[in-house]
């Protein structure tokens, strides 16, 4: 890894150390050499990447509470030190060599995820319109903030993306459900997209880390598609897996009962059906062989022995169902 370059993440919530300690794990075994620090007032951190020799583990307490509007102050303290900085969620497991993306991204460019397969026309204008900024230029593609390439001649972007953090709309949206706010606050990453989207920067080259073909996302049954899983059926080439949305691999320490949480359940089944609990395996003697790196329901293993283990294929079945449910305009349950 170049040596102008690192790795950044903070978590400040006990029951996701273990987040930490697999991407650090997985960052380290497929990139050689990769330093990555890692911001975090926990004491348990240390504990959770001791004996990585490139991953640091880095006191701070000044952001507790700050949530996911953390990522510009680490961002901007990273690049006090290197030339390139890159924010990895901690609910990430690297699965390739990010090296090879990397040099394809342009000296001059941000680098961000494709959120889902989301246009990015209509998103951009509102988000420009609702955080009330110049209006520069409509991005490809939705953003999404789990990871985040950024260089030193990018200060002022990231700076940016920090002030319009305060916006008093978007934080008093903070406190409401996030089913209660507007699409435009959602969370830090819509803040981002505004930003790159806006007068100031629209000369900012942007980078996607494509969906299905870069970063698999799970979040529920599609969350990793099914044209996606057919492509990836015998040669993934993807270089991380994204785990989104409320649930997360450490809320299933506890195996939920089909009968009394029967939607815990099958969020369940398609977790240990997914992408990130297959990535997380090779790992899973070292972060303490947790509950949730089993695969403890019946379907889950139906499913997977069918599959011969083949994560495009195992979970196949209920993205198709989500798929014709969403095709009906119907929620799928997963």
């Amino acid at each position: 890894m170049p040596s102008d370059l690192v790795f950044v993440t903070y978590e400040d919530r006990p029951e996701a150390v273990v987040g930490v300690a697999l991407l650090a794990r997985s960052l380290v075994e497929h990139n050689p050499g990769a330093k990555l620090l890692v911001y975090s007032p926990l004491s348990s951190v240390s504990d959770a990447v001791a004996g990585l020799e490139t991953v640091e583990h880095i006191y701070t307490d000044e952001y507790v509470g700050s949530g996911w509007n953390v990522k510009p102050h680490v961002l901007l303290r990273a690049l006090d030190i290197v030339e390139t900085a890159i924010w990895l969620d901690t609910d990430i497991v690297v699965t390739g060599d990010l090296r090879t993306q990397i040099e394809k991204i342009d000296a001059d460019a941000v680098a961000v995820s494709q959120d889902f397969r989301m246009p990015g026309e209509v998103g951009s204008h509102l988000r420009v319109k609702d955080f009330q900024l110049p209006p520069g230029r409509p991005l490809e593609y939705a953003v999404n903030g789990g990871s985040i390439l950024v260089r030193r001649q990018h200060r002022a972007l990231v700076e940016a993306w920090r002030d319009i953090l305060k916006y008093e709309p978007y934080q008093q949206a903070q406190k409401a459900p996030r089913s209660e706010r507007i699409p435009s606050f959602y969370s830090d990453q819509e803040a981002l997209w505004a930003i790159l989207a806006s007068a100031p920067f629209a000369d900012t080259p942007v980078f996607f880390f494509m969906t299905g073909r870069d970063v698999i996302f799970h979040c529920g049954a599609n969350g990793y598609h099914v044209m996606h899983r057919l492509r990836n059926l015998f040669h993934d080439r993807s270089k991380f897996v994204h785990m989104l949305g409320r649930y997360k691999p450490w809320s299933f320490e506890e195996k939920p009962s089909v009968f009394s949480a029967p939607h815990d359940y099958l969020n369940l089944v398609c977790f240990e059906l997914s992408p990130f609990h297959k990535a997380a395996q090779p790992f899973k003697s070292q972060v303490g062989d947790p509950a949730w790196l089993e695969i403890r329901t019946i379907p889950a293993r139906i499913f997977n022995a069918l599959a011969l283990g083949n994560v495009a294929l195992r979970g196949l079945p209920l993205a198709a169902g989500a798929w014709l449910l969403s095709a009906f305009g119907r929620r799928a349950p997963l």
